[in-house]
């Protein structure tokens, strides 16, 4: 049900702009796109998930255990994975990948998974909390931009869908045995982990906290940069807003890389800023490129290197432990030891 809900979403979402947008209007604003403003774009993306990469190798119970190299590649292909295949399937790719898997078990990497969400929940509500009024407030023509709301048929469709998702959840947690049943137990199990991560040291716990503020940063950045390169001039709070919007959108994920979904996302606070609608989706179509477009390359070539045999075979590994001869991580042999 859920994913029958989230691909109605998507398509909905493409409805709502293909219908509301003079097409020839939007191709012209990408066509006058100012260049050297998306290379800086692309640059402060590069730079915000290369951060979001060395934070979830930071959250980790023992970090030191992942290199940083392997950590970027792993993350780069989830990323690509999910632009490629549906229901943000690629993250599955940072539980089951082989040097994850050398240094954390199922439920750890999916732990570290849901630590890295509610460190992002708390940092982009505390950007809601001190944008949120602003935007309201704020209006370029000088009158308030959000009035009161008249759902549309969409929109009443949605809240529809998001309740039946709601209602199938809790049904599905009744199914599962409740507070006894084997969902409890992984909770719990889930919950003792988070522990584990949120007992990190000073050091680790700032190096994350770090990393999160480089992430978030650069992503706004991004967009500013990106409403900067369409024509839309010296607004940090539309910026934020935009984030804050595109993110919450993925918390329904549906088709690969949020098509539609995202692309209605990002336009619909450009609206209730008062712009037009042909600048809107000619900015969503933009954010939606820039964000997939380029890590989808990277991810390719990653992917590459993620899964290359290591240089010391595990064979050779194993036989060298039963002769009693240590093998260091590059397959060397140790001359000390007998």
């Amino acid at each position: 049900m859920r994913a029958a809900v989230a691909v109605a979403l998507s398509g909905a979402s493409g409805w709502w702009l293909w219908h509301a947008v003079d097409t020839r209007a939007v191709f012209e604003l990408l066509r006058r796109v100012h260049p050297p403003t998306l290379v800086l774009a692309v640059s402060l993306l590069m730079a915000s998930l290369t951060a979001k990469a060395l934070r979830w190798r930071a959250l980790m119970p023992r970090p030191g255990l992942l290199s940083a190299p392997e950590a970027v590649r792993i993350f780069h292909v989830s990323v690509l994975v999910n632009n490629l295949l549906p229901f943000r399937l690629g993250d599955g790719v940072r539980v089951i990948a082989a040097p994850v898997r050398r240094v954390l078990t199922r439920r750890q990497a999916v732990s570290v998974l849901i630590a890295e969400r509610l460190v992002d929940a708390v940092a982009l509500g505390a950007c809601a909390l001190i944008v949120l009024p602003r935007f309201v407030r704020a209006d370029p023509t000088g009158a308030t931009v959000l009035r009161a709301p008249r759902l549309s048929g969409v929109e009443g469709g949605a809240l529809l869908a998001a309740a039946l998702v709601l209602a199938g959840a809790w049904l599905g947690w009744r199914a599962a045995g409740g507070r006894g049943g084997r969902a409890h137990r992984w909770v719990t199990a889930f919950v003792a982990d988070l522990r584990i991560v949120a007992r990190m040291g000073k050091r680790q716990a700032g190096v994350a906290g770090g990393l999160t503020a480089v992430a978030w940063t650069g992503t706004f950045a991004l967009h500013y940069a990106l409403l900067t390169a369409i024509g839309i001039h010296g607004s940090l709070t539309l910026a934020v807003v935009v984030t804050l919007a595109t993110n919450v959108s993925m918390l329904v994920p549906a088709a690969p890389a949020n098509v539609g979904l995202g692309h209605a996302a990002a336009a619909a606070p450009l609206v209730a800023w008062g712009l037009p609608a042909d600048l809107s989706v000619a900015y969503a179509v933009l954010v939606h490129a820039v964000n997939t477009v380029p890590p989808t390359l990277i991810g390719l070539g990653c992917l590459v290197t993620t899964w290359l045999p290591s240089r010391t075979p595990q064979p050779a590994a194993a036989d060298a432990a039963l002769h009693g001869i240590r093998v260091t991580e590059y397959g060397d042999r140790d001359s000390r030891q007998p």
